[in-house]
């Protein structure tokens, strides 16, 4: 897990490892929040099998929830040379993330996600809350 800051126009500087990473993928990105609590940087083709996905649920309301959120709160976008991503003014205040904040970010599953400092401390809290169970639990089901 990283720290970065959003700069003053809500860029999110990428630290070097993920900006080498970007910059050898695909140049277009999709910047979205499915839950309105994390922010997730999709490579657009990604994005769009994701895309396809919920589109095909058409029964699913949660489908058309996500769908939803995700085109209200997304955007596609380019990693600048210096290895900024654009987050848009939507997505930053849905999220609480000012300029020139702290946010934490991680690789998962193919995407970076994006954690606000009280998402951060939130999901912390729990992951500390009783960790030797946690890990119990999972050893049960193959954890290695």
């Amino acid at each position: 897990m990283y720290t970065t800051r959003t700069d003053e126009r809500g860029r999110l500087k990428l630290p070097a490892d993920f900006h080498n990473f970007v910059q050898n993928q695909e140049k277009k990105l999709f910047v979205t929040s499915l839950d309105r609590r994390t922010v997730r940087i999709y490579f657009l083709e990604a994005w769009r099998k994701n895309e396809a996905l919920l589109t095909a649920q058409r029964g699913s309301q949660a489908a058309k929830n996500i769908l939803f959120t995700a085109n209200e709160l997304g955007a596609e976008v380019e990693m600048d040379p210096q290895g900024r991503v654009p987050l848009s003014a939507e997505l930053r205040a849905e999220l609480q993330i000012a300029n020139n904040q702290s946010v934490r970010l991680y690789h998962n599953s193919g995407r970076i996600e994006i954690l606000s400092d009280s998402e951060y401390k939130s999901q912390r809290e729990k992951a500390v809350a009783n960790p030797e169970a946690d890990v119990h639990s999972m050893e049960e089901v193959g954890l290695l």
